[in-house]
């Protein structure tokens, strides 16, 4: 005979099994269902989703389109600048022949003023032997 729960051959006299000791005997063999041992297959490769490429396209020409703009804005600042430069660079060119006139007619002025106190001298030294010869 034959234990119904784990299928181990049981003696005749015997009423339930030696090994388990729960189950009842038959005299019919039993199939006991064993795991199956999974064996490691390959698995079937999954289907690729297709990679987003407009999107990536899309996103490289917004990317090409902005750095085309911001670069053009980079060389019309540029060119501002060198123009507000050069602006700048004749501005202080006008300054410092302008400052340069200005002492000109500064030192013009002193010596117009030193020869007007010479003058003044003269005439008083002249006025004073008018005087004296009087």
């Amino acid at each position: 005979m034959y234990c119904m729960k784990c299928g181990r051959a049981i003696a005749d006299d015997q009423v339930f099994c030696s090994t388990c000791a729960r189950a009842p005997v038959s005299a019919a063999p039993v199939q006991v269902p064993r795991k199956e041992v999974r064996t490691k297959t390959k698995k079937e490769p999954k289907a690729k989703k297709a990679k987003p490429v407009i999107n990536f396209k899309v996103v490289a020409g917004v990317l090409a389109i902005a750095l085309c703009i911001s670069s053009g804005i980079t060389v019309l600042s540029f060119s501002l600048i060198r123009k507000e430069m050069a602006a700048y660079d004749l501005r202080s060119e006008r300054l410092r022949q302008q400052e340069a006139a200005v002492k000109l007619r500064e030192q013009e002025a002193d010596n117009r003023d030193q020869q007007i106190a010479e003058l003044e001298q003269k005439v008083a030294e002249l006025e004073a032997r008018l005087e004296a010869q009087r």
